[in-house]
Formats: structure tokens, sequence, C-alpha cells
């Protein structure tokens, strides 16, 4: 699963908005993603000389890379009330993967199995609220002035391989692989634009929630042989987040 949407609420190109009431400029997106993978893999052979080999392999993937914007840029604002100019997403991403091979082989005989899975969850939006060039008295609010930017990530990831021979001689392999990563750019901003307002608040937030990533992996062999699992399960968290005021505005 891939969502790489732009949603934007911008005031642009010299725009004027003149409100008894509040001005709002908001931009959302909100997103819950479920991948699923199962996989399966069964061999059996009989004989004097017997061989069974059966491998399964079980990936899946959400990603969400979007850019939601809101801004006003080279505009003049008037408003009775407040003034808000707000960029939020939210996303919420499941994953999870589980594959099995069996192999049997009856007689003298050989058998080996083999399972692998690779789960990941990736958020990597960007996320920005500005008010940029308004001129030297380009904004007015009766009340609040705010320039908001947030970003939501919550995420599961789980993943299993399991893998069974059974044989004179064998060996048997399970493999799994779980990765959840947040690493999103989320800023907010008020650049070369004069502003009068009761209250001005510029900021930036980003919520990573990484509650559950979890891997389990088994490797039996009934056999002269040998039996291996091994996991690897990662986090990482990188969102870049700043909140500014920048030159020319006061």
């Amino acid at each position: 699963n891939t969502i790489t949407n732009t949603v934007a609420a911008e005031a642009l190109a010299g725009s004027s908005l003149t409100a008894g009431g509040a001005i709002d400029i908001l931009a959302n997106q909100s997103t819950n993603l479920l991948a699923t993978e199962v996989g399966a893999a069964v061999a059996f052979a009989a004989g004097a000389w017997a061989g069974a080999v059966s491998v399964g392999t079980t990936e899946a993937n959400n990603t969400v890379a979007s850019t939601v914007r809101a801004q006003s840029d080279s505009s003049q604002l008037r408003a009775g009330t407040s003034i808000t100019i707000n960029a939020t997403s939210a996303d919420i991403v499941v994953a999870k993967g589980t594959d099995a091979s069996v192999s049997a082989a009856i007689g003298l005989s050989i058998a080996a199995s083999g399972s692998g899975a690779d789960i990941q969850n990736s958020v990597r939006n960007t996320v920005v609220a500005g008010l940029t060039n308004a001129g030297a008295n380009g904004v007015s609010a009766g009340t609040d002035l705010s320039v908001l930017a947030s970003q939501t990530t919550a995420m599961q990831v789980e993943v299993g391989a399991y893998s069974l021979s059974a044989g004179l001689i064998g060996s048997s392999t399970g493999i799994g692989k779980a990765t959840g990563i947040a690493a999103s750019n989320v800023g907010a901003s008020i650049d070369g634009s004069g502003v009068s307002a009761r209250d001005v608040t510029v900021h930036a937030t980003a919520l990573d929630y990484l509650p559950s990533i979890k891997g389990s992996t088994i490797g039996v062999s009934v056999s002269l042989g040998v039996g291996f699992g091994g996991v690897d399960v990662s986090s990482q968290l990188g969102s870049n987040v700043s909140a500014r005021i920048g030159a020319g505005s006061r």
C-alpha cells in the first residue's frame, strides 16, 4: 500500500481576504492503512532415495509519503476575530505478515524447508504551515493569529516465519524482518510579514507512536540436520520539526 497525496489550502498571489469573524486556512490528511500477507509452501516425497524441498516468502509494506500544506503567501489577511493557518496529518499504519513452509520425505531421504517474511511500515510526510511575504502591515487579527503544523503517526508491525522439515537428513530455516520508520518533515513559520494580533502562536509538533513492532521465527528439523530461526526487528524515529519567525517579520 502506498499513499502519496498532495493536500493544499492556500491564499496566493496578491489575495486580499477580509472577514468580520475568523479566517481559517486548513489542510488535513488522515490515512488508515492495513496490509496483511500470509504465505505457505509444502513439499512431500517418498521412495528409496527421496528428496523434498519447500520455500515460502511473504512481503507486506505500507508507505505514506504525502505533502500537506497550509499557506498564505503575498496576501493580505484581515479578520475581526482569529486567523488560523493549520496543516495536519494523522496516519495509522498496520502491516502483518506470516510465512510457513513444510517439507517431508519418507525413506532414505533428504528434506529441506525455508521461510522468510519481510514487513515494513514507513511514514515520510512533509507537513508545513506558513505565512510569508505579507508586507509590513499585511496581517491583522482582532484576537489570535496561529500558524500550526502537526504530524501524528501510529504504527504496528508484526512478522512471523515458521519452517519444518522431516526426513533422514534435513534442514529448516525461518527468517523474519520487521521495520517501522517515522521520518517526516514538519514546519511552521512566519517570514517577511508584519502582524497585528492579540496573541501570536507558531507551533510545530511530531508525535510518533510505535507501540507494537514484533517478530517471531521458528525453524525445526526432525532429522539428522539443523533447524535455524532468526528475526530482525528495528524502529527508526527521525522526524524533523521546526517552528520559527524569520527575517522581515514583526
